[in-house]
C-alpha cells in the first residue's frame, strides 16, 4: 500500500512539472492572494465572528497546555466535533501566532481543492478542460462564501474529499482508503459521506476483483467505527454534557423543509447554476455524496442552506465531478459538428459561471456592509492592544477574534470580567452583549456598581472593573 501511494505521489510530481500544472498552481496562488486579502480586510474591519475566535483560541490555548480549550465553548473543541485535522495547523500557528495566518492557510486549502477537479477533468475531457474546470471552481460563489465565513476545519473538505472521489473513480483503492482516513479526521459527520461514497464506489466498480472490494468494505467498516467512537466516546469525553450535542439536530426534517423550503430551493439553484445545471445529468455522483446534501437540506437551521456559510464545502467536489462526467457523456454522444457543439456548451457554462459570480457572488455581494479599515477600527485596535493578556474580557461577537489570544474572553456579561468592550456601530446582529446589557436591569446594576466607563466615543464603550489593577495601560483613554 505504501509503495502504491509513493508511486502515485511520484506520478503527481511528474504532472506538477507540466505547463498545465504550473498554470493551475499560479491560478491557485492568485485565488489564495485575493481571498486571503478579502478575509483579512473583513477581520481588520471587525466583521469576523465567533468561529474565527474559537479556532484561534483553541490553537493558542493548546500551545499553552490546554488541549484545544476555548472559553467561548467552555470546553475543548473536541467536545463539539472530533477533528484531529486541527493538529496539522498547530506548527503553522506556532510559528506566527496571529489570526491572519489562519485566514491565509484556509484560503490556500480551499484553492487547492482545484487540484482534484483539474485531475478528473483532465482525465475525462483533456488538459485544457482540466484548467477550464479548475477556473470554474476558483470562480465558484459557494466556495467564496465558505472561504469568507470566518475559519473552519471543513476547509479541508473540497481538497481531501475531491482526492477521495478522484482515486475512487480511477480505481486506485489503496489511495482511496488513505485519503478516506484523512477525510475522517476533518469532522465526525464526514464518516457518513465516506460510507455513501464507498457504497456508490462498490456499484461503480461492480466488476472489480475481490481484493479491491475488500478494501472498499474495509473503508465502510472503518468509517462506521470512527463515527460510533466519535459520537459516543471521544466527543462525550470532552464536553460538559457527556453526550454528542448535535445528536437530535435532525429530529424533525419535514418541519425544517416546510419552514425553509423556498430558501433551500434557492440555495440548490445557486449551487447548480454556475455549472449550467450540468451536474444533474450525472445523478450517481451526486448520490455518492447524498449524506452531505441531506445534512444541509433537512437541517433545522437557515444558516446551513445559504452560500454565505461554510457548509457548502461538503458538496462542492460532488457537484464539480458530476458536471465533468456529464460533459464527458454528452460529448461522447455527439456525432456531427462536435467542435461547434462543444464550444456552445462550454460557452454556456462559462456564461453561467460569470453570471453567478456577478449576480450573487459573495465577493461582490457580501452579507455585510462594504469592508474597509476606518479610524474607529484603528482606535479599537489600539484599545485592544493595551488590554493585558491575562485580563478577562466580555465583548461582542465581532470583536472576539481580536481578543482571542487570552485565557478568558466571552460574548456574555461576566461580573468578574476585568474589561467590557462594546462597539455600537457594528452590524445589528453583533449586538448580543450590548442588547443584554441594555435590557437586563440586573446587569445594568452590576456594571454601574462594579465598573467604570473610561472611554465613550464614536460608539466605542470601554468599561473596566473599579477594583482592577490590570488596566493601568488603559488610563490614557480615560475621559473625565
Amino acid at each position: 500500500m505504501v509503495n502504491s501511494i509513493f508511486l502515485s505521489m511520484k506520478d503527481l510530481l511528474k504532472k506538477a512539472r507540466s505547463p498545465e500544472f504550473i498554470v493551475l498552481f499560479l491560478m491557485i496562488i492568485c485565488y489564495t492572494v485575493i481571498l486571503s486579502w478579502v478575509s483579512c480586510i473583513r477581520f481588520w474591519s471587525f466583521y469576523a465572528l465567533n468561529d474565527l475566535a474559537v479556532f484561534e483560541q483553541i490553537l493558542w490555548m493548546t500551545l499553552r497546555g490546554h488541549f484545544f480549550y476555548s472559553s467561548l465553548l467552555t470546553m475543548s473543541q473536541f467536545g463539539l466535533h472530533n477533528s484531529p485535522v486541527l493538529f496539522i495547523l498547530l506548527p503553522f500557528y506556532a510559528l506566527f501566532q496571529n489570526t491572519e495566518v489562519l485566514l491565509v492557510i484556509q484560503s490556500f486549502i480551499y484553492g487547492a481543492g482545484a487540484i482534484p477537479v483539474y485531475l478528473i477533468a483532465k482525465d475525462k475531457l483533456g488538459g485544457r478542460m482540466g484548467l477550464f474546470f479548475s477556473g470554474l471552481y476558483l470562480l465558484y460563489p459557494p466556495l467564496h462564501g465558505a472561504n469568507l465565513a470566518d475559519f473552519h476545519e471543513i476547509a479541508f473538505a473540497p481538497l481531501i474529499l475531491g482526492m477521495c472521489l478522484y482515486f475512487l473513480m480511477q480505481g486506485k483503492f489503496r489511495n482511496y482508503i488513505i485519503f478516506s482516513i484523512l477525510a475522517l479526521t476533518i469532522k465526525e459527520d464526514i464518516s457518513l459521506i465516506i460510507i455513501t461514497m464507498t457504497i456508490w464506489g462498490l456499484w461503480y466498480h461492480k466488476n472489480t476483483i475481490k481484493k479491491d472490494r475488500i478494501i472498499l468494505f474495509a473503508t465502510i467498516i472503518i468509517s462506521a467505527l470512527w463515527l460510533i467512537v466519535s459520537l459516543f466516546v471521544i466527543i462525550p469525553a470532552f464536553n460538559t454534557s457527556s453526550h454528542y450535542l448535535f445528536l437530535n439536530q435532525y429530529s424533525n426534517p419535514i418541519k425544517s423543509i416546510v419552514n425553509y423550503g423556498p430558501q433551500k430551493l434557492t440555495y440548490l439553484i445557486e449551487l447548480l447554476f454556475p455549472l449550467g445545471f450540468t451536474s444533474i445529468f450525472s445523478p450517481g455522483i451526486l448520490i455518492a455524496g447524498i449524506t452531505g446534501f441531506l445534512a444541509i437540506f433537512i437541517s433545522p437551521s437557515e444558516f446551513y442552506s445559504d452560500i454565505y456559510h461554510h457548509y457548502s464545502a461538503y458538496l462542492i467536489p460532488f457537484i464539480f465531478f458530476s458536471s465533468v462526467v456529464s460533459l464527458n457523456y454528452i460529448f461522447s454522444k455527439i456525432t456531427s459538428d462536435k467542435i461547434k457543439f462543444k464550444n456552445i456548451i462550454i460557452s454556456v457554462i462559462l456564461c453561467c459561471s460569470i453570471s453567478s459570480f456577478i449576480l450573487y457572488g459573495p465577493l461582490l455581494h457580501p452579507p455585510y456592509p462594504p469592508v474597509y479599515v476606518t479610524d474607529d477600527d484603528k482606535t479599537l485596535d489600539l484599545i485592544i492592544s493595551l488590554i493585558p493578556e491575562n485580563a478577562i474580557v466580555s465583548t461582542q461577537a465581532n470583536l472576539l477574534s481580536h481578543l482571542s489570544k487570552r485565557y478568558i474572553v466571552t460574548n456574555i456579561f461576566l461580573k468578574d470580567a476585568d474589561v467590557i468592550l462594546l462597539y455600537e456601530k457594528s452590524v445589528p446582529e453583533y449586538y448580543q452583549l450590548l442588547k443584554s446589557i441594555k435590557v437586563n436591569e440586573t446587569v445594568n446594576q452590576e456594571i454601574s456598581t462594579g465598573f467604570m466607563r473610561i472611554y465613550n466615543e464614536n460608539g466605542i464603550s470601554l468599561f473596566v472593573r473599579k477594583s482592577d489593577t490590570l488596566i493601568s495601560g488603559l488610563k490614557s483613554f480615560s475621559k473625565s
